[in-house]
């Protein structure tokens, strides 16, 4: 009997396990193997929340209606845009400051955006963060997304021009020095290492209008300079036109950065990926934010 309930076994689920891994795949909890083996490790290598391994697992009575929940000393908490909470809770067993629920969404959009280190800490302060957790798309793909979140414009940060190439106009973006001065932009391109700037370009452009009535912008011409500084003495003396300081690459500040001392890097995944002029990227990438 034992032998045919096996048979049975295999032949009412086998058929099923392939679907069922491509369902699970599809869920918007699973993600890429990077963001896996990055949560494993967060889990793995930094101290539990509540002074316990299995707290995750346990039963605890919720706090009477209206009053919040009691952490511990021991708790803190991730940061992390809000896209990977329920990851950072499932997989990493560790508290997101916010999650797809989109709770805390504003408060991470303004750390993500700081313009300056205090700004930055004051943010992790207040939300008892110990770590921070950034990715390619956080910092490029989905910085549109963070910076909805809060109280500042993409264009603040940066624009999409046209330009001729080959005689055609080719769409570009281009990276305004407020870009770079952000706290996810500094971490995750830049290690939030100090940098001095090699390359400020300094675009000059001109407002137009398509035949089908839609306005945008051309460039007409590139100016470059080994330093920030150079390129802001060039605009200063110019006396008509519409000019732009900034980089085409995100991965190359126009700007000197300071170091963010506070934090350390900690974890980069083996998963890269390469940019224009800058290769092997780590996909994501932990840090230890120290008080």
């Amino acid at each position: 009997m034992a032998f045919t309930l096996i048979v049975v076994c295999i032949i009412v689920f086998y058929p099923n396990i392939k679907p069922a891994i491509s369902l699970a795949r599809s869920e918007p909890l699973v993600t890429s193997d990077a963001w896996y083996s990055a949560l494993y490790w967060l889990r793995d290598n930094t101290s539990a929340p509540f002074n316990d391994t299995s707290f995750y697992y346990t039963g605890y009575e919720p706090p009477p209606s209206g009053q919040d929940y009691n952490y511990p000393p021991s708790a803190y908490g991730v940061m992390a845009w809000w896209d990977f909470g329920h990851m950072i809770t499932r997989l990493a067993h560790r508290i997101p400051v916010c999650n797809p629920f989109q709770q805390g969404a504003s408060e991470v959009s303004r750390f993500l955006t700081a313009q300056d280190a205090v700004s930055a800490a004051k943010t992790m302060d207040n939300l008892g963060c110990k770590y921070v957790v950034v990715d390619y798309g956080t910092a490029l793909s989905m910085f549109i997304s963070v910076v909805g979140f809060g109280d500042k414009n993409i264009q603040d940060f940066y624009e999409g021009y046209y330009r001729m190439v080959d005689g055609k106009l080719t769409s570009v973006t281009f990276f305004y020095p407020e870009y770079y001065f952000s706290a996810a932009v500094r971490l995750y391109n830049f290690d939030g290492q100090g940098v001095t700037a090699l390359k400020s370009v300094v675009i000059s452009y001109q407002d137009k209008v398509s035949t089908e009535g839609t306005h945008y912008k051309e460039i007409t011409n590139a100016v470059y300079f080994p330093t920030y500084a150079g390129a802001k003495a060039y605009v200063a003396i110019q006396t008509s036109g519409n000019y732009q300081i900034g980089s085409f690459n995100p991965f190359i500040s126009p700007v000197p950065l300071e170091q963010l001392s506070q934090y350390q890097l900690i974890y980069s995944s083996n998963t890269v990926v390469d940019y224009a002029e800058v290769k092997n990227i780590p996909v994501i990438k932990i840090f230890e934010y120290q008080q």
